[in-house]
């Protein structure tokens, strides 16, 4: 039996997603079930323009793709735990141009949508907006 024995990284960052990136997630994930749970965590980028339906066609795909790999996560009582990481808030040297699209007010009402649709799929959520609202760099970092 193989399983993962430390943390994997899986860049997977546009929907649709490629098929050669489903198959290098469903090669790491393995197929039978680990000795610990696995934790999932989604990290979410700028890279759908702060689209929510793209995200959750993004997470939505790789939800199937581990429930297709790890089938006994299909049971109710399956422990999964998953969270999602939302972008941190613009920060004054975003260009001018991206305020309206991914600025500050666009941001935090993402956050808070991805909040909502991704606790219904039982996924929990990390916004970093508040936590990075004074950072002065492109991208709140």
């Amino acid at each position: 039996m193989a399983w993962l024995t430390q943390p994997a990284v899986e860049v997977i960052v546009r929907y649709p997603v490629p098929e050669d990136e489903i198959q290098r997630f469903r090669e790491t994930l393995g197929t039978t079930k680990p000795p610990k749970p696995y934790a999932f965590v989604y990290g979410h980028g700028l890279w759908n323009d702060l689209d929510l339906q793209a995200h959750l066609n993004w997470v939505d795909t790789l939800e199937q793709v581990v429930q297709e790999q790890l089938p006994y996560l299909r049971n109710k009582d399956a422990f999964w735990p998953r969270l999602v990481i939302t972008p941190n808030a613009a920060g004054v040297k975003k260009p001018d141009e991206w305020l309206v699209s991914q600025g500050n007010k666009a941001l935090s009402m993402y956050e808070e949508s991805v909040k909502i649709e991704d606790g219904k799929r039982g996924i929990e959520h990390l916004g970093t907006y508040n936590m990075s609202l004074q950072a002065n760099m492109y991208d709140g970092g």
